[in-house]
């Protein structure tokens, strides 16, 4: 069982994700990018070895929402998982 924080890039593919991987007994949480970065740090922390996934999109830079500054903070501290979607 791992422990996952989807992080939403508010894109549609998100809950296709959740499902699987809830299927497969995994404990995922889901933060959309608009929620504070301390927020999503501090459940991260809560999390025994924490796996960071990140949704589809956001398409544009200005939409990443806390998901930039939040990848430059835990990277080289949790793995960091990537949905490409396309």
């Amino acid at each position: 069982m791992a422990n996952i924080l989807l992080l939403d890039n508010i894109d549609s593919f998100t809950y296709n994700l959740v499902e699987p991987l809830r299927n497969q007994d995994n404990k995922v949480l889901i933060y959309r990018n608009r929620a504070k970065i301390e927020i999503i740090l501090k459940t991260l922390q809560t999390l025994k070895n924490p796996i960071l996934m990140l949704s589809p999109e956001p398409g544009l830079p200005q939409h990443a929402g806390c998901m930039l500054n939040l990848i430059k903070t835990v990277t080289g501290s949790i793995p960091i998982g990537i949905c490409l979607g396309r």
